[in-house]
């Protein structure tokens, strides 16, 4: 595909690449279809799949946007240690920030993992994607 791309995209489309338009392409048809799957498969409008899949796909991508954060944040405690001189002072101020980078991670991934675990049909069945949190918030916060 992205050897294709690279022979069609060459030049500009309204005034963007075309191998961006055609990336842009690739992700509609892949929403869209993933909309199509979800609709038809939990017998749902597909309105409400639809919903439900960019809810998803934001919430991914808000997960992925901590992960990435909390990397850069480890990365540049490792840089400070390599390159400082007074290691005391900086290592008080690097572990307060990691500890407050992870607790950020870690609420907001536990609060968007549940809240994708509500938007799926059987919230109770085995979630491998995210880790089984999603049964163990369910056991503390009964449906009623």
């Amino acid at each position: 595909i992205l050897i294709f791309i690279e022979k069609i995209g060459v030049g500009k489309f309204l005034g963007i690449k075309k191998e961006y338009v055609l990336y842009l392409i690739i992700i509609i048809t892949f929403v869209l279809l993933q909309i199509l799957i979800r609709a038809f498969s939990y017998k749902e409008l597909i309105l409400k799949s639809g919903l439900v899949v960019i809810v998803n796909l934001v919430v991914e991508i808000i997960k992925t946007a901590l992960a990435w954060y909390f990397i850069q944040t480890l990365s540049s405690v490792v840089r400070a240690l390599i390159f400082s001189n007074n290691i005391e002072n900086i290592m008080i101020s690097l572990y307060f920030q990691i500890s407050i980078s992870l607790l950020l991670c870690l609420v907001v991934f536990a609060v968007l993992t549940f809240a994708q675990g509500k938007m799926q049909a059987s919230p109770s069945k085995k979630d491998y994607e995210n880790l089984g949190i999603i049964k163990f918030l369910s056991k503390i916060f009964p449906n009623k």
